[in-house]
This record gives C-alpha cells, structure tokens and sequence, in this order.
C-alpha cells in the first residue's frame, strides 16, 4: 500500500513510489520557424569595460575591453572617455555582431556606457527598457531577479 492514514496522518510508504518512470511517448524533432546559421558562423563580440567606480553619473569608463569570436583583443583606452566610447560604437557598427556577450555586461557595462554616452551626446544603438524584466527562477535577496533589459 502506497499510504497509510494512522491518527489523521498520512505515512507514504516509499519502497512503492515509482520515482523512476519515463515518458514512453514520440518526442518531434524541434523544427525551428527560421533558419539558423551553425553557431561557428556567428560574429561575436566580448565586451569588458573597466570603470573609476560604479555609478555613471560621476564615474568614468577608462577602458573598454573587446575580443571577437576568434580571439582577437583589442583594447581602447583614452583620457578622452567619449573617444573611447566612439571608438567602441563605430567598431560596434561595423562588425555588426550577432551575438554580444560579456560578464554583466547587459546589467553594468552597456547601461555605464549608454549613460555616459548621454552624457556626451553621442548615440548608441543600445536602449534600455521603460519595464523591468523579472526572472522567477533566479533568486537574489529571497526574491526573483528584476531588471531593466537593455
């Protein structure tokens, strides 16, 4: 037997559970709506930006930090900050990436460089969403994860 009530309470017996049953049904093959280019053909690049502290409104970029998808490096750094961010953006415009990735660098690093970019009047392609995005299943603090995306 499975389970017992014994004075309002229900005992399961777990030698009878069956915790290793299997979906014995056709799974389709995953046929995706567009075509997608084998991953090694993609144009990626890696950002890092290093920074005189963590608030845009009165700290600086003084380095960005790029590597492309064969890892080529290539370090802009300037006394000129909007210089540098120029520098990132028309790089960022002509190799016209597929993928951009880093670490943090949808949280931190392209809101620093949007924020000081505004700052200097320069455009980026980049803006930030008027809502938060919230994640469930990651927890920070207790609670799920909530950001602008950018």
């Amino acid at each position: 037997m499975l389970a017992t009530e014994i004075n309002n309470r229900i005992y399961i017996n777990e030698d009878e559970l069956d915790l290793f049953d299997s979906y014995t049904g056709v799974i389709p093959d995953w046929k995706p709506k567009t075509e997608l280019p084998p991953f090694t053909t993609l144009k990626i690049l890696y950002i890092d930006i290093e920074t005189t502290g963590l608030f845009p409104d009165k700290d600086r970029i003084t380095l960005i930090g790029l590597m492309n998808e064969r890892g080529q490096e290539l370090i802009i750094s300037s006394e000129n900050e909007a210089e540098m961010i120029a520098s990132f953006l028309r790089i960022f415009e002509k190799k016209k990436p597929d993928i951009l990735s880093g670490f943090n660098h949808i949280e931190f690093d392209l809101k620093f460089i949007i924020s000081r970019a505004t700052r200097y009047g320069i455009k980026t392609p980049f803006n930030v969403a008027k809502k938060t995005t919230t994640i469930r299943t990651a927890i920070k603090f207790g609670q799920p994860v909530n950001y602008f995306a950018v």
